[in-house]
């Protein structure tokens, strides 16, 4: 789905009740900021938020940001979190020379056929 075409990007905050066969169902919305949107169209309430998410810099006094700073900071230096990623990557790394091996093997059968044949 290209959103682009279906909302105007200048809106800095889309309240969706469902999204194409993910209905929330529950009475809750899903969110989607448009953090680029022009500074005059958001809201005061969340400029420090969008402010943070475009530069990862906290305003001073905004407390509700520096929250979300901190957590960000503590699952950053969170291990079990880096380890997740490092398995999901080293399983995509796994994965991509399992299927260029198949390849080569699948490639090295069909010249093995074709020398059978004399071709």
């Amino acid at each position: 789905m290209n959103c682009y075409k279906q909302v105007c990007v200048c809106i800095p905050v889309f309240c969706i009740k469902s999204v194409e066969h993910l209905p929330c169902g529950d009475g809750s919305y899903i969110i989607i900021l448009n953090t680029k949107c022009a500074r005059e169209k958001v809201p005061p309430e969340l400029q420090g938020l969008f402010h943070y998410i475009n530069t990862e810099e906290v305003d001073e006094g905004d407390w509700f940001v520096e929250m979300i700073h901190q957590m960000v900071l503590r699952y950053q230096s969170d291990e079990e979190v880096a380890n997740m990623a490092t398995l999901e990557e080293e399983y995509l790394r796994k994965n991509t020379l399992a299927e260029r091996r198949g390849r080569e093997e699948g490639r090295e059968e069909e010249r093995e056929k074709l020398d059978e044949f004399n071709i």
